[in-house]
């Protein structure tokens, strides 16, 4: 990948985005609505550094936008919950029990074995900067390339430890078309706006060509 590249069709491209396309609005192409309200609602297509240009996650709903970044660094601390049996249905955290079984306060039952499910911490960036994002279970098996429950498996084994960070590795550097959601929310009686991944999907780099093509035609109308 080349940032600013010296070409006649990246002048254009350039120029049209910084006297209009910034501020444009679309659905972008292959948009997938996914479960529930928030990843079915219609978003308008930013670059990253429009997060904090257009103060975005600063209304009482939130904003949702879509961006094409490319992946820098993701956490490898702490990147997953136990949760209630996928049998249940449940995304509900469980704790784990002196007796070795798992409580959930949520609905007050007990399990014998618990669920791990993606809670990820990540920074992608494109031409216009970078942001912290926050990502979950679904959007986390895409990126990654497996199930939670395997690394949580490989961080516990000491002779496993160059193949637990290979997971790692290997999803750096990766872009992908992100659809998030930006919301303030209060850590520690100080507000942030916090950007959560809704849906994550590898680039068309195809069909994005095609899409900005069609909409540089449309501007020039």
């Amino acid at each position: 990948m080349e940032l600013h590249p010296d070409l006649p069709e990246a002048h254009t491209l350039r120029g049209w985005y910084d006297t209009a396309g910034q501020s444009a609005n679309f659905t972008p192409v292959g948009q997938a609505g996914g479960s529930g309200d928030a990843s079915s609602r219609p978003t308008q297509r930013i670059v990253i550094g429009d997060i904090t240009d257009r103060q975005m996650g600063l209304g009482e709903k939130g904003d949702y936008a879509n961006f094409v970044g490319t992946i820098m660094l993701i956490k490898n601390d702490r990147f997953s919950y136990m949760a209630v049996p996928d049998a249940e249905g449940s995304k509900y955290k469980v704790s784990q029990q002196g007796d070795g079984t798992f409580l959930c306060e949520k609905n007050n039952r007990t399990y014998t074995s618990c669920d791990h499910r993606y809670v990820m911490s990540l920074s992608a960036a494109d031409h216009s900067g970078t942001t912290w994002l926050s990502m979950f279970n679904e959007a986390g098996e895409l990126v990654m390339g497996t199930k939670a429950e395997t690394l949580v498996n490989l961080q516990s084994d000491d002779s496993r430890k160059a193949e637990f960070q290979g997971y790692f590795d290997q999803a750096m550097f990766k872009t992908y078309s992100f659809k998030v959601r930006a919301q303030t929310q209060k850590y520690n009686e100080e507000e942030r706006v916090k950007v959560t991944v809704l849906d994550a999907k590898p680039v068309d780099f195809v069909q994005e060509t095609t899409s900005m093509l069609e909409t540089l035609r449309s501007m020039s109308k």
